[in-house]
């Protein structure tokens, strides 16, 4: 896409941040948001808040990474970026591969 054109105008950034204590499987919020939904040219950021290792990987724990992103490893503080792409289509599950029972969706809207 070339900056400053229409698509560009109307694109969104989302944050979605990593809270302290999401390694503990018992504990509420492992993404938050864990949900959105997102259109072609959204960025989705995902910050580490905790203060443990995360990622932040395209697919899931049950079938595995499925390629379309992975952020590699995120320290506290660290941030990793995914902007949405014409061929992304339907839902783009993700998981954190240190701690499966961190997941989420993004849901591609119109």
């Amino acid at each position: 896409m070339i900056p400053g054109t229409m698509q560009d105008v109307f694109a969104r950034t989302f944050d979605v941040t990593i809270p302290q204590g999401a390694d503990n499987p018992k504990n509420l919020v492992h993404f938050l948001y864990s949900e959105l939904t997102v259109s072609v040219n959204d960025k989705t950021r995902w910050i580490n808040f905790d203060t443990v290792t995360h990622t932040v990987t395209s697919g899931s724990f049950q079938g595995g990474p499925d390629g379309v992103f992975n952020s590699g490893l995120l320290e506290n503080s660290d941030v990793f970026s995914y902007e949405i792409s014409p061929s992304d289509v339907g839902i783009l599950s993700y998981y954190c591969t240190i701690h499966p029972w961190m997941n989420g969706f993004l849901s591609l809207g119109s």
